[in-house]
């Protein structure tokens, strides 16, 4: 009676002890991709380089899902490849895939790329609500520096309609981490199960209205004070700023309003 009693104990434990983070984040990875745009003149080249536009993450086979922003970064999409996060990234040698957008949706932010052999196992989808609960440990995976970088956070907030940089309000849950730019698209995982949570979408703060207006601002001609042109350097500052802004919070769109939309994905494919 003692063993039977022991052993329950061991199975109880081995239930609730979380897979290691290491172990997680490589099989996550492994579903992970970089979602790249190259010019037309790139695409020709012998050695392309490509720009990283934002983050994926494999849920169907060959489909992968990502926020639609990052579809339009840089504003004129040539070619439009993904990489995977296990790929050679140090050494150089990654391996790009030709992605075709079938599905977006604008005022959720998502989209849904169709990558021709992609290899890498889809990733399994949170159903459960307490998966989402605030103060869930998470972790989030993604490319603010160009190489595939791993982030910690936890859950901040339930859904609730959050302004987002574009004014859309949307349902959306906020993330007490580090989010950058080049993690929009990635994935936000269960620290628990691994299961992905939802798909980044921002950071929370930003330049004010005036100052986003001067920084999109394209005048006729230039005001240069000794050859330097003041206000292409202001925008140059301003666009710094905006990028290296960071209040450590940010925003995802969560899983359930993944699941509908690829269903419809899957039976076009």
């Amino acid at each position: 009676m003692l063993h039977l009693f022991s052993l329950l104990l061991l199975q109880t434990a081995a239930a609730v002890t979380p897979e290691p983070l290491p172990a997680l984040a490589k099989r996550t990875m492994a579903s992970t991709v970089a979602v790249l745009t190259l010019s037309e003149d790139a695409a020709r080249a012998q050695h392309p380089v490509a720009d990283v536009a934002g983050s994926g993450v494999i849920v169907a086979p060959q489909i992968v899902a990502t926020c639609a922003h990052v579809l339009k970064r840089p504003y004129v999409i040539r070619t439009l490849h993904v990489a995977l996060d296990t790929d050679n990234w140090a050494g150089g040698t990654v391996k790009m895939y030709v992605a075709t957008v079938v599905d977006q949706d604008p005022a959720l932010d998502l989209a849904f790329l169709l990558v021709r052999g992609l290899p890498g196992d889809p990733v399994v989808l949170a159903t459960d609500a307490s998966e989402l609960a605030i103060g869930e440990d998470a972790f989030f995976l993604g490319h603010p520096f160009v190489v595939p970088s791993l982030g910690l956070g936890v859950i901040a907030s339930g859904e609730a309609k959050i302004t987002a940089e574009d004014g859309n309000a949307r349902p959306m849950y906020r993330l007490d981490g580090s989010v950058n730019h080049g993690n929009s698209g990635g994935g936000v995982f269960s620290r628990r199960t691994g299961h992905l949570l939802g798909l980044v979408h921002g950071k929370a703060g930003g330049l004010s209205d005036p100052l986003k207006q001067l920084k999109d601002y394209r005048p006729g001609g230039r005001a240069a004070v000794m050859g330097v042109d003041l206000l292409g350097a202001f925008r140059e500052v301003l666009i710094s700023m905006e990028t290296n802004l960071q209040l450590g919070v940010g925003a995802f769109l969560g899983a359930e309003h993944i699941v509908q939309p690829l269903r419809g994905v899957s039976a076009k494919k």
